[in-house]
């Protein structure tokens, strides 16, 4: 019954309107190839179904991305699938071996490049050693070359052109989306750490730690053949989020070490305004990312509320119960400050970075 109950979650999980859509893109794609093929009888017309299948990614991004590598490597065979071709026609045997070695060079070349034109590399390479012995070398006519790299490029095109117009689910939208549940799920964080309740805590931080790990992913699905501007804003609000996160856990630790003077009135207060700054600028962003990312409706927000952080740490190490403390009370309660200090910093990068890059 527990294996059971894993399983239903997990298909309640993955059984989203957007993975549901992508099912019946594929499908529709698929089945149009399939009787195209069929009908038509076109000579190895199953390239078609599956190289339009195989170009599929759940966001237009993704599916530009790996369309136009898939193209290019089968541009690249197709070139040497030629020259092979020519020179094994006219009896040259030997020589024939020249455009494979060079043609898998290129190829594996790529395929140690950057993530941007590898699979492009990989492709490529299965599809130059399926065209070499996939068909025998009496058969490997210029008809074959020409045929077999036509169809796959086409249905390439073919599945880039459809993703981009059925059901398109952009990856810009899905990132923005992984970033406002990122910025939610953080403002739940700080609600525990207003009401120091640790269980509340850990379970919030670990929410926000899965939900990294999806966004983290996400990134990969950002083509070459965005906008780097919005690219960038992204990133940078990520990479601000993540090092809240950490923040958090490590406010988090030093918050499970009991001791008398970690409880003091004086701490208490200087916390709680620290607390309260990040909880209204926490608000401050959500606020931005509810209604839409790049709108210039919210350039009234720009004068947002500021703190000087340092005033509190600075007034804090002067205190006469500071000074009297032990030395590891004091190291906690100076690291609790400025894990806050720190995750209200990188709050105002974020808020800061949003307002600079709204559209006009």
């Amino acid at each position: 019954m527990k294996f059971a109950s894993v399983v239903l979650n997990d298909f309640k999980t993955i059984l989203t309107k957007d993975s549901l859509r992508f099912g019946i893109k594929c499908g529709v794609l698929s089945c149009i190839f399939a009787a195209i093929w069929i009908y038509y009888k076109i000579p190895m017309g199953f390239w078609g179904v599956y190289s339009a299948y195989i170009v599929m990614q759940n966001h237009t991004g993704s599916t530009l991305k790996k369309g136009v590598q898939r193209i290019s490597g089968h541009i690249i065979i197709a070139i040497f699938s030629y020259f092979y071709a020519i020179i094994f026609l006219n009896g040259y045997l030997l020589l024939s071996i020249i455009p494979v070695i060079v043609g898998y060079f290129i190829l594996g070349y790529l395929v140690a490049c950057s993530d941007h034109i590898r699979y492009a590399g990989i492709s490529g390479g299965i599809g130059f050693g399926i065209m070499l012995f996939e068909y025998p070398l009496d058969k490997l006519t210029l008809q074959v070359v020409y045929l077999r790299s036509g169809i796959i490029i086409g249905s390439a095109i073919v599945g880039i052109i459809f993703d981009h117009f059925v059901f398109p689910v952009k990856t810009s939208a899905v990132f923005n989306d992984q970033l406002k549940k990122n910025i939610s799920l953080l403002s739940n964080v700080i609600n525990s750490v207003e009401k120091k309740q640790l269980p509340e805590l850990e379970e919030n931080l670990n929410n926000v730690n899965l939900n990294i790990y999806q966004t983290s992913k996400q990134i990969t699905d950002f083509s070459i053949f965005q906008a780097s501007r919005k690219k960038f804003i992204y990133l940078e609000i990520f990479n601000s989020l993540k090092c809240i996160f950490y923040n958090f856990k490590k406010y988090k630790l030093l918050l499970e070490y009991k001791n008398p003077f970690l409880i003091s009135e004086q701490i208490d207060l200087n916390e709680k305004e620290i607390i309260l700054f990040i909880k209204n600028k926490f608000s401050e962003i959500e606020k931005l990312f509810s209604i839409s990312f790049f709108k210039s409706e919210f350039l009234e927000n720009k004068n947002s509320q500021t703190l000087n952080l340092k005033e509190h740490i600075v007034n804090i190490r002067s205190l006469n119960w500071y000074i009297k403390a032990p030395l590891e009370n004091r190291i906690n309660i100076y690291s609790r400050l400025e894990n806050l200090y720190q995750i209200a910093n990188e709050l105002n990068y974020c808020h800061e970075v949003i307002l600079k890059n709204i559209k006009k």
